[in-house]
């Protein structure tokens, strides 16, 4: 039987529980522990981050950027980073943003998501003991491209 609501057919939410894990994207490394409640939406946000790190990395230019943003996402995804799962995946969806702003032409960046995202990361990986290591590793390659 098709579960309904409202009158409509819907499909649950999918919450995958993972308690070991071992995946190699392309470029990001994602191994470890206990990560709590690792959705669809977060695998694919890295899945997207790992794209656009292969992007980047095909232009030299751009090569520490990709690096950096390679750092920070295995980073925020460690078991030790001390966030919460809500954090992560915000810091996520940040990383995949300054990744998509760098595959663009640079006529066509919006500075200001690019500003305001990169403020917001900083200040999350400033407050997390675990991040803000990485966070001086990986902030003067970002500063450096986008010319902040």
């Amino acid at each position: 039987m098709k579960r309904m609501r409202r009158g409509r057919p819907y499909a649950p939410r999918i919450v995958t529980y993972v308690t070991k894990v071992e995946i190699m994207v392309n470029v990001v490394n994602i191994s470890g522990g206990n990560f709590g409640a690792l959705n669809i939406g977060g695998v694919q946000t890295i899945q997207s981050i790992d794209m656009k790190i292969g992007e980047l990395l095909a232009q030299p230019d751009a090569r520490d950027l990709a690096e950096a943003l390679r750092q920070l996402t295995e980073a925020v995804i460690a078991e030790g980073a001390d966030i919460s799962a809500v954090t992560r995946e915000e810091l996520l969806e940040q990383i995949e943003g300054l990744g998509e702003q760098a595959t663009r032409p640079p006529e066509n960046r919006k500075r200001g998501i690019m500003k305001a995202t990169f403020e917001s990361i900083a200040a999350a990986c400033n407050a997390a003991n675990s991040l803000a290591t990485v966070w001086r590793t990986c902030e003067p390659a970002i500063r450096e491209f986008f010319g902040f």
